[in-house]
């Protein structure tokens, strides 16, 4: 039989969710003679993070003749981009078997797998009515967010209702993005127990579900005593939370078993259902009040009454990799530690037999272009003609090839066939980039390290490959070049590493501060936090300079970046934006502790003018402005700060008299 050669198409694989998933799809194939590949494509018109979308190179990957068949984890796709869109960026993969996750897609011939949810939430609102006399039960939605599946449970909690006789009000549906924060940020329009108008909750996923519980934690409401609050999913806050969460079961791991199992199907030519479901289902726990607090031996009460006891929890794949954390967090410290020094690419390969083993990636192979490709963001991407195998590690079958010269195309195969041929696995697939520049790709099979901590391993790797890719690059140009022109190769080198910081004061200078303050701002999009930004002016810089001359001047400019450097912590951005101008990112300090920041930065600032024996006052005005995921554009919100700024400073002069 053919070897054949599955890929698993998803947006990424940091998730409880995807390694769920996974873990399915691996038990299914795991008797099979199919190699499965985890390829992260990422979306390319994503809004946060700087070069995200250079995993859509792994599109292009996947397109390759040697993949037989996709499985596509659609649903986290469609969420940000119209399906039909994002079915015509799949065109490359519609002549192969093609199975998707939670979407029907506009590919001819594909199949897709979506879960029921109305009959679980028919089972849950039947349940909280009449076992435990609920009469008005409120949503906690995701309608903050273009999720189809957030739509599908907040319609079906409606219909609900209607069948159990219950009044819909529009005012016990709450906003929310899935995310802890959003949960907690809905619920804190109550200050107590009397001012909450409903006696349950159910939340669109746990995570919201787990910021209801903190809010009703701090103001003294009991869970389930004083309201019932239910989840959606079935994630390890569920287990892990006092009291224990009720919950609905997404079924992940048989949704990954079922999806293989129809492409496996596709695979041997037979003829399967363009649509296929699978049913969800209630686990009932503490937080109904189903199971006793303190009770530590049930799991969870099924739908027919059957309790099913906890020890089955610690066979679950999700806790057996959250236990792995300390260990994992040691190895990337070691990581960390053994790849932050500059060498070539060969030294790199020949260091990487001994990395490997500490991480336990039982094979790799790298496969380099002969040229960085640069990539923008709003172009596509194109894989060369020709490409290099350049490492190939096999601990379990003891190959080791270090540059062997292997050239072929990769529209034909992702790997030469003769490399990891003997027998059949599951692989991590990832582009290998720094910045704008890609340089190739990675195939990685791991041990019994998850794929989540994988990719924070083959981040690393990449990182390493790359500097060593530009460092072999240069070694080799150096070697041509006369002393002369290595001396201004090295000189240049310097002062790109400086260019962004201020050389009076040590700050980020006006480049270095929109850079890095850009990059803060986007982590806002993806981690749903609010921050402040502070625009600071020195006060009669001009007076300073013109009675005590300019080195009292700069010494003065110094003060007041000192005072920023010791007031604000490492995490925020600081940067002399020029001349007597400062502006900090803080994502830690609140717009309420404006005056608290301002005063302190002042007296740390006085502090320091009497130590230098300066011969004047220096002072400063400052504006702040608070900034959220929808209000992060960063020029304008320094804008904004500068206005608040001047007002400070006209308030001085009037109070000045001038």
């Amino acid at each position: 039989m053919k070897k054949m050669n599955v890929a698993v198409m998803l947006l990424d694989l940091s998730g409880e969710y995807m390694r769920e998933l996974v873990a399915g799809i691996k038990s299914y194939f795991q008797d099979k003679e199919v190699n499965t590949i985890m390829c992260q494509v990422k979306l390319p018109n994503l809004p946060y993070g700087f070069f995200e979308y250079q995993y859509w190179a792994g599109l292009r990957l996947i397109e390759s003749d040697s993949i037989d068949a996709v499985i596509v984890v659609s649903s986290f796709f469609v969420s940000s981009v119209p399906v039909d869109v994002f079915s015509s960026w799949l065109q490359g993969i519609a002549h192969k078997p093609v199975v998707s996750i939670g979407s029907k897609l506009d590919i001819s011939g594909s199949s897709y797998l979506i879960t029921e949810s109305l009959g679980a939430y028919r089972e849950l609102v039947k349940h909280l009515v009449e076992v435990h006399g609920c009469k008005k039960i409120a949503f906690m939605s995701a309608n903050e967010t273009s999720s189809l599946e957030g739509q599908e449970r907040l319609e079906n909690y409606k219909i609900c209702l209607k069948e159990n006789n219950l009044e819909l009000d529009e005012n016990l549906i709450y906003p929310g993005n899935f995310t802890t924060y959003s949960g907690e940020i809905a619920m804190r329009e109550f200050n107590s127990k009397e001012e909450i108008p409903f006696d349950a909750i159910i939340c669109a996923n746990d995570l919201m579900a787990v910021g209801v519980y903190n809010h009703f934690t701090k103001i003294g409401v009991s869970v389930p005593e004083d309201v019932i609050v239910t989840g959606f999913d079935d994630s390890i806050h569920a287990h892990m939370i006092e009291p224990t969460m009720t919950t609905v079961s997404q079924q992940i791991f048989n949704q990954g078993k079922t999806a293989a199992e129809l492409v496996y199907r596709k695979l041997q030519g037979e003829k399967v259902p363009e649509e296929n479901f699978l049913s969800l289902k209630n686990l009932y726990r503490q937080s109904c009040g189903c199971i006793q607090k303190g009770d530590i031996s049930t799991s969870y009460i099924s739908d027919d009454g059957v309790p099913v006891l906890r020890e089955s929890l610690f066979k679950s794949q999700g806790l057996v990799e959250y236990l792995k954390n300390a260990e994992d967090k040691k190895n990337i410290y070691m990581l960390l530690d053994v790849l932050q020094v500059s060498e070539t690419l060969t030294d790199l390969f020949t260091r990487f037999k001994q990395i490997l083993f500490a991480v336990d990636v039982r094979r790799m192979a790298v496969v380099l272009f002969d040229e960085p490709i640069v990539n923008n963001k709003d172009d596509g991407f194109y894989l060369p003609e020709e490409v290099e195998l350049t490492l190939v590690l096999d601990r379990e079958n003891f190959v080791e090839m270090i540059n062997p010269g292997i050239r072929f195309n990769p529209k034909k195969t992702i790997l030469p066939e003769s490399v990891f041929n003997s027998d059949y696995s599951d692989y991590a697939m990832e582009p290998i980039f720094f910045g704008d520049k890609q340089y190739g790709y990675s195939v990685i099979k791991f041990g019994d390290t998850n794929y989540y901590q994988g990719i924070i391993y083959i981040k690393e790797f990449s990182a390493a490959i790359s500097a060593s890719y530009e460092y072999t690059r240069t070694q080799e140009e150096n070697q041509r070049l006369s002393k002369l022109n290595e001396d201004l190769t090295n000189d240049n080198t310097q002062l790109s590493e400086t260019s962004k910081a201020d050389e009076l004061t040590g700050v980020f200078n006006r480049r270095g501060f929109m850079f890095s303050g850009k990059q803060v701002l986007s982590l806002t999009q993806s981690h749903i936090k609010k921050g402040t930004v502070f625009f600071c002016d020195m006060d009669g810089l001009k007076v300073i300079n013109d009675t005590y001359g300019h080195k009292a001047g700069d010494e003065a400019i110094k003060c007041i970046a000192d005072a920023l450097k010791k007031v604000f912590t490492l995490n925020d951005v600081i940067g002399r934006l020029g001349g007597d101008e400062f502006a900090v990112i803080s994502g830690e300090v609140t717009k309420k502790r404006f005056q608290e920041i301002y005063e302190k930065v002042q007296k740390v600032c006085n502090s320091y003018a009497k130590a230098r024996n300066l011969p004047c006052e220096v002072s400063l005005s400052m504006g702040v402005v608070e900034f959220t995921n929808s209000d992060n554009d960063l020029e304008k919100l320094l804008e904004k700060a500068d206005e608040n700024q001047y007002e400070m400073k006209k308030m001085k002069k009037a109070a000045k008299g001038l």
